[in-house]
């Protein structure tokens, strides 16, 4: 856990002069706002995934990485109608919580994390899931895309030796999640689903 948050909280500076082939600086930041949220949401989900999301609008406008990651996420979850996210329980008590079950749920924010299998929210100890209609064009990023890309870029590529730290601490900060496939989408607030799961 320290060595991923040693990486986060550095700035680059290495890569500023360092000759790192086709990923850019713009590349980096955008990997580095990934792994921020994947170790801060820990502790506050919601403002990481705030921070993510002005990473990613950033990252967007400057990254070719991320133009390509976000298309291929895109392509991957055509198929997907739906979204489950874990359904935020603070306002509820013991007994109120297995009432949730079809009730609406909302998500207050204009990005979302999700899964495209809500089992697998279950199986990390999420307290309420609610599945939200999805539209894959709204696909930011795909979890198991990139961590796909990393693993393929660190074999094939020769970097700085604080580079190559870097990019293995991002895919370290993926893996901590294991299996859960993460999706992060854009969202209107307006848009809501309903509970499917609550314990």
């Amino acid at each position: 856990m320290e060595r991923i948050l040693k990486h986060f909280v550095r700035p680059l500076s290495e890569s500023r002069e360092a000759k790192i082939g086709c990923i850019s600086e713009d590349d980096l930041e955008y990997l580095r706002s990934i792994g921020e949220y994947m170790y801060q949401k820990r502790s506050d989900k919601r403002e990481a995934l705030n921070s993510l999301n002005v990473g990613l609008k950033t990252a967007s406008r400057r990254s070719e990485l991320c133009s390509e990651i976000q298309r291929a996420s895109q392509d991957r979850l055509a198929n997907h109608t739906t979204l489950y996210a874990e359904v935020d329980t603070s306002n509820f008590n013991e007994e109120e919580i297995g009432g949730l079950i079809n009730n609406s749920s909302s998500w207050m924010s204009n990005i979302l994390s999700g899964t495209t299998d809500g089992h697998l929210l279950e199986k990390q100890g999420a307290r309420a899931v609610g599945e939200c209609p999805f539209e894959s064009e709204n696909t930011l990023l795909f979890m198991p895309i990139l961590e796909k890309w990393l693993n393929s870029y660190i074999s094939q590529s020769k970097h700085s030796i604080a580079i190559t730290e870097f990019l293995h601490s991002v895919k370290d900060a993926i893996q901590m999640d294991g299996n859960i496939q993460e999706v992060i989408a854009k969202h209107s607030p307006e848009n809501q689903g309903k509970v499917t799961y609550a314990k």
